[in-house]
């Protein structure tokens, strides 16, 4: 009797705390700011599943979110040396059709490392910030392939394909690669190239032809950035809410923030899902910016 009675009370505890921190969140959430702006969190590789990851899911969970608070403009914080090109496209014209289909300003705040597919993001932005510090650039496309046909002769491994036509194979790690098969990938390459660099020619304002020496890859800091016109100015993310708020005319402004967020549950499927794929399917073509 004694040990029931303690378990009801737990219980009627736990539901009464419940209510609280549910009744709670509801307020915070519903409650209604003048001058609202979000500042979005991206932090760690475009394109993963773990918790130093973001993608496209992600962003249209958190946007969906944002748009519950009517900000008046958007700050994306990101901190990425870049990842998957599907991924990095997918999530600047996710932020792209946001802005234009809610009339936003967005801004973009650099913090250590925004570079490559996190600097694809960030020409979803009208202005973009970096701090002195900032490593930023490396506008290009690559593609690793591991090859073990040498280790797999030492080791007495022969693996058989059978395929429908020469190139079903390309990019296996089981032997090595055609001349031929080296064009078809490096068209692709240069194909996502030059959609990069035509965003970021569009973005910031620089001819094609100029911008072409400025992304061999090489990566600059936030001080050089400005002086390519890469960026738009230096500060760090307080100075870029300062700024919006000036552009903006607002006397005074409420941050929101928001981030990825997973729980043990999510990061354990991803990982799970992402380890039978490379088992199921060990030729990858892993394109990234």
């Amino acid at each position: 009797m004694k040990f029931k009675k303690l378990f009801l009370d737990i219980l009627i505890f736990a539901i009464l705390i419940t209510i609280i921190l549910v009744g709670f969140n509801f307020k915070n959430i519903s409650k209604k700011e003048d001058n609202n702006i979000a500042i979005i969190h991206l932090n760690g590789v475009v394109g993963g599943v773990d918790q130093n990851s973001f993608n496209k899911n992600d962003i249209s969970k958190i946007l969906n979110e944002v748009k519950s608070i009517n900000p008046k403009g958007i700050i994306l914080a990101i901190s990425s040396p870049g990842g998957s090109v599907y991924e990095s496209d997918a999530i600047y014209e996710t932020l792209l059709n946001f802005k234009k289909e809610n009339g936003l300003k967005i801004y973009t705040s650099m913090g250590e490392e925004c570079a490559s597919g996190g600097y694809y993001i960030a020409m979803s932005s009208d202005k973009i910030f970096a701090e002195p510090t900032t490593i930023t650039g490396s506008i290009g496309v690559i593609l690793n392939i591991v090859n073990y046909e040498e280790l797999l002769n030492k080791i007495g491994i022969n693996i058989k394909t059978i395929k429908s036509g020469k190139f079903k194979d390309i990019g296996s790690p089981y032997r090595t690669m055609s001349d031929e098969e080296k064009k078809i990938l490096e068209s692709i390459i240069n194909e996502f190239y030059e959609r990069f660099l035509n965003i970021v020619s569009v973005n910031r304002k620089i001819p094609v032809n100029d911008l072409r020496p400025l992304a061999q890859g090489q990566i600059y800091t936030g001080k050089q950035a400005l002086s390519l016109g890469l960026v738009n100015g230096l500060g760090n993310l307080s100075d870029v809410i300062e700024t919006m708020k000036k552009d903006l005319n607002l006397k005074d402004v409420h941050t929101v923030e928001f981030q990825v967020k997973r729980n043990f549950v999510e990061m354990l499927f991803g990982n799970i899902q992402l380890f039978i794929q490379i088992v199921e399917k060990p030729i990858q073509y892993n394109f990234s910016y």
